[in-house]
């Protein structure tokens, strides 16, 4: 089955109309530095009091809307805020709500590959219906990779296919996939069985396609006429020279007569 280059991606090009930009941060949140101005309750005191003095640091310098965000996470999202570098936790903070909602909704696993995502690709998901995204986490690593391959038609295709004509598609993409990397390998492998440089093989064929053709007065380091597609010259043997005349006359070949000088 090949894979279904054609098809309706209405659903998917709508939500892509309306699609939050989500970008990574360009600088840190670390680079401005300003003092706590976000009143503590006991409960947060005794946690601050706890952290290492990079943790102390970091979260002095964040801004006070930032500060307030961090207090309003769960136990669980504080350790996994605590997990993320200091601009993964700034882009995150700069995204609309609803994704930074859907972001703690996520999975460790998917949470991990998640950042794994490029901006273009975080925003180009989450304007997918939520049947779209559901239905991406179900993917294996390598499946993931191949959606990524597809456009929003093809990933609308599979999306209304049963399973079997999934199972299907999915066995056309990574047999597609496979047969890409196969010549990846093909081409690399083959590269170092020549241990020439490709410089040297370059210079080798140039070399092939510059010896003179043999003439009367060039003899030496030359290509013969009919070697190199000439109509003329001496045309080769089809038997050895020095067979005997009697073998040759049973194959029926016509044996020169030498004059003697």
């Amino acid at each position: 089955m090949k894979v279904f280059l054609t098809g309706s991606a209405a659903a998917l090009a709508m939500a892509l109309c309306a699609a939050p930009t989500i970008a990574t941060a360009q600088t840190s949140a670390a680079t401005t530095t300003t003092t706590t101005t976000v009143v503590l309750t006991p409960e947060q005191q005794a946690a601050y009091a706890a952290w290492n003095a990079t943790q102390q640091a970091a979260y002095n310098a964040w801004a006070s809307d930032l500060q307030t965000y961090y207090w309003g996470l769960t136990p669980e999202q504080r350790t996994a805020w605590w997990a993320l570098t200091d601009a993964d936790r700034t882009s995150l903070y700069a995204w609309p709500a609803d994704v930074r909602s859907y972001y703690w909704g996520l999975t460790p696993e998917q949470s991990t590959a998640w950042w794994d995502l490029t901006d273009a690709q975080r925003t180009g998901f989450y304007a997918w219906p939520l049947d779209a995204r559901t239905y991406y986490w179900t993917l294996t690593p390598e499946q993931r990779t191949g959606w990524w391959a597809l456009n929003d038609a093809q990933r609308t295709r599979i999306l209304a296919m049963d399973a079997e004509a999934r199972a299907k598609a999915w066995a056309s993409i990574s047999n597609q996939m496979a047969n890409r990397s196969t010549v990846a390998v093909a081409a690399t492998t083959a590269a170092r069985v020549d241990n020439r440089a490709p410089g040297d093989v370059a210079a080798a064929v140039a070399e092939a396609k510059t010896y003179p053709i043999c003439s009367k007065t060039i003899t030496d380091s030359c290509i013969q006429p009919r070697a190199a597609g000439k109509n003329y010259g001496n045309r080769p043997l089809d038997y050895w020279p020095g067979a005997p005349a009697s073998e040759l006359k049973a194959q029926g070949k016509v044996v020169a007569k030498v004059k003697p000088n």
